[in-house]
């Protein structure tokens, strides 16, 4: 009896971020006491999310511009590390700054093989 009520007390809730509704994933759930836990998204999963919300953006892109919008997020991909230890900054701001490292790496490569010329 005891646990029927506690479970018709608990609600279930999913937050909002910046006015979109959170994947199923962020679900949070309350009780009388308080937050009990929240699962957190991998950083793969935050990458995917950001380009998810920047669908429209990419289908507004002439079709060369969408690929390399796949690849700049791919490229962001690569620093999954660094972006889940940036836990002050927002998800896209970390995504954004890999994908300016790949993108700098990108262009020392091309200025050394310029000198090498």
């Amino acid at each position: 009896m005891g646990e029927g009520r506690d479970r018709s007390e608990t609600s279930l809730f999913v937050w909002q971020r910046f006015g979109r509704p959170v994947p199923p994933v962020q679900n949070v759930v309350v009780k009388k006491v308080g937050i009990v836990g929240r699962t957190l998204q991998t950083t793969n999963q935050l990458i995917l999310n950001e380009a998810v919300n920047f669908s429209n953006f990419k289908r507004a892109l002439r079709a060369d511009d969408q690929k390399l919008f796949d690849a700049l997020f791919a490229q962001a991909r690569q620093h999954t590390a660094a972006i889940s230890m940036a836990d002050h900054a927002l998800p896209f701001e970390s995504i954004l700054l890999a994908m300016l490292i790949e993108q700098q790496r990108q262009i020392e490569s091309l200025q050394k093989k310029l000198n090498a010329c």
